[in-house]
């Protein structure tokens, strides 16, 4: 059923070469398909860490992928707009539009008491010349060589600064006393309503 679904039969006539999947069966599918990433919201940047409290190694879909050789595209690596500190509590966001203002992380109250963690992320960035975002993403990049976040844009200077994560280094003390720093902030409200929630799969 992935097989068909996804269009694998187009990889053996060399019609494509890598194939991923936003789907959990990583284990029954492997065997007969050559998929080559995974991708899912099941991991997120500096708190979640940044975002919700997955990490590395410490989810199933994770050591699977590390196990199995598939690379992990997490999803919304920057927290769906919010790590780059644009926003606060006047943030104003049309549900007909953008389902972000049906997420209690994006209410003018998880707003107001979250943005602890962008004044950290901007404290990092200071550090390395950089900026939130690119701080954000050179910690994804920095977890394991086979997690690589693809944040999404539709503007040019957003790509430009998120494509400069690739010049700020990390060093192993650096991503220490980055997690010490943001394990000590709770992150107020759910990343998703309780409707898109239901859709996301922890297990593999």
């Amino acid at each position: 059923m992935i097989r068909e679904s996804c269009g694998l039969d187009r990889i053996s006539p060399g019609k494509h070469n890598d194939q991923g999947l936003a789907l959990r069966p990583l284990r029954s599918e492997r065997s007969n398909n050559p998929a080559s990433a995974c991708g899912s919201s099941g991991f997120r940047s500096p708190n979640g860490i940044l975002i919700h409290g997955t990490r590395p190694g410490k989810n199933n879909i994770h050591k699977t992928c590390e196990e199995l050789g598939i690379g992990f595209v997490p999803w919304g690596p920057l927290g769906m707009g919010y790590l780059p500190g644009t926003m606060d509590a006047s943030t104003m966001r049309d549900a007909k539009t953008d389902l972000r203002a049906g997420f209690d992380r994006f209410s003018p109250e998880s707003l107001a008491v979250n943005r602890a963690i962008i004044d950290l992320l901007r404290q990092f960035a200071a550090q390395k010349n950089a900026t939130p975002s690119q701080v954000a993403l050179a910690w994804l990049l920095a977890q394991k060589p086979w997690i690589v976040p693809i944040p999404g844009t539709r503007n040019m200077d957003h790509l430009n600064e998120n494509l400069g994560a690739i010049n700020v280094r990390l060093t192993h003390a650096d991503l220490h006393e980055m997690e010490t720093a943001f394990t000590k902030v709770k992150v107020h409200g759910g990343r998703m309503n309780a409707m898109q929630m239901g859709f996301v799969d922890q297990s593999v």
